[in-house]
């Protein structure tokens, strides 16, 4: 909860450099134009924080997805993304989770070498556990934040490297899975 609270905080606080980006931002400068699509693939290994029942553990797992989205305005994009997190076998639990996942992102265009961004999402998920030799496949939710920032290559591709929290809710009951990841990516518009 304490790191919704302050994302939520650090999103409020950059709300009014928006209006400041915009005005020395001019089009000349934006590297992402209102009706502009981005097709991406990320990636990522990091760790992260299991509960079970009283016992909490760091983790380390794979995540990859691939994203698509719209600029609905010069700096204002939606989009969906798939994704495939998987958890070793460490310490009697193995897991898979496979979603799809909202997004929406605001991206502060002062110049087009460097775009930072903010954003939040939703999703839904099939995981399937193995927790303590017990196996259970169920639907599950999530939502998160993000922020990070794109490094154009050229005029159609561009690095891109994010820190994304998630939080998965779960339907067992003694289970809470939440995740920090930083993700690493290229992506393409057109």
């Amino acid at each position: 909860m304490k790191k919704l609270v302050v994302l939520a905080l650090a999103f409020l606080l950059c709300l009014p450099f928006v209006s400041y980006a915009e005005s020395i931002g001019g089009a000349e400068n934006q590297y992402f134009q209102k009706g502009d699509w981005e097709v991406g693939f990320h990636g990522s290994y990091n760790n992260l924080n299991v509960k079970v029942e009283d016992e909490s553990e760091k983790i380390n797992f794979l995540y990859l997805d691939g994203a698509v989205s719209y600029f609905l305005t010069n700096n204002f994009s939606i989009g969906v993304n798939t994704s495939w997190l998987y958890l070793p076998e460490v310490e009697d639990i193995e897991a898979y989770a496979i979603g799809l996942e909202g997004n929406a992102r605001y991206h502060f265009q002062m110049n087009r070498r460097f775009i930072p961004y903010i954003g939040a999402h939703v999703g839904g998920f099939f995981v399937n556990a193995e927790v303590k030799g017990e196996s259970e496949s169920e639907d599950a939710n999530s939502y998160g934040f993000h922020a990070g920032f794109k490094i154009p290559i050229n005029d159609n591709v561009y690095f891109d490297t994010q820190l994304k929290w998630t939080d998965y809710k779960l339907p067992w009951d003694e289970t809470d899975l939440k995740t920090t990841r930083v993700l690493l990516g290229l992506s393409i518009k057109f």
